[in-house]
């Protein structure tokens, strides 16, 4: 399978990919710009105009049906998905319309159980730090264990479309990409050694395909088999 992206893994991860199958790209939204917090709060921003340009470039590359698009509920994710279904749909032909994009709590806040103890949570560590307690099999106060936040999205999307030779995209945040790639790695050293080095992307993401409790994953050119 090819793909347009702005990085060499994602387009080497794409061709690892089989034929015939049902793809799930899972994939953090496009460029934004910085996020201001007003009152204690970040800012729900929107693209810019390379992150709408390179999201519709995905869209057009894709060689695969576009099946289902799920996004969390901000609006750079939201736009994200806009964007790659307009340029599915330029390319192909298609009315945009047909296309609907769920909006969904799941692929934004499966860690969460109390919302302030974690906005507290990611005021005192941010993202590299909450991202080492649950390395470190850490119990986080407020917040969902690795597994109880990752599950619940892994069943969200293996429940979702699943039509062969289509692929379905799942819009999400990069605190939730370090989540799926802890647990597909079992937090091990090199594992998060490689997150931190290189934190994920604007745009990048990975792919899975299989059954939800056995599924293969390819992330920056490596595949990985999972059993749950």
């Amino acid at each position: 399978m090819l793909i347009a992206s702005n990085y060499e893994s994602m387009v080497r991860s794409a061709l690892l990919c089989p034929s015939g199958q049902n793809i799930k790209l899972i994939i953090r939204h496009s460029i934004r710009p910085h996020i201001d917090i007003v009152n204690g709060r970040h800012q729900d921003v929107s693209l810019t105009k390379e992150g709408i340009k390179l999201a519709n470039e995905l869209g057009s590359s894709l060689e695969l049906t576009l099946g289902t698009l799920s996004s969390s509920r901000h609006l750079r994710c939201k736009q994200t998905c806009s964007e790659i279904i307009n340029g599915y749909s330029i390319k192909n032909n298609v009315c945009a319309a047909t296309f609907n994009i769920n909006e969904t709590e799941i692929l934004q806040n499966s860690h969460v159980k109390d919302g302030k103890k974690t906005h507290d949570n990611f005021e005192k560590f941010g993202n590299e730090g909450l991202f080492k307690m649950y390395a470190e099999g850490e119990n986080i106060d407020g917040q969902n264990s690795l597994r109880n936040s990752v599950v619940p999205m892994l069943n969200y999307i293996f429940l979702t479309r699943n039509k062969s030779t289509s692929i379905d995209i799942f819009c999400t945040h990069d605190f939730q990409m370090t989540q799926f790639l802890l647990y597909f790695w079992d937090c091990s050293r090199e594992i998060q050694d490689r997150i931190l080095q290189k934190w994920p992307r604007m745009l990048e993401g990975f792919f899975l395909w299989g059954e939800k409790n056995q599924f293969t994953v390819v992330w920056r050119g490596e595949k990985r088999r999972i059993f749950l």
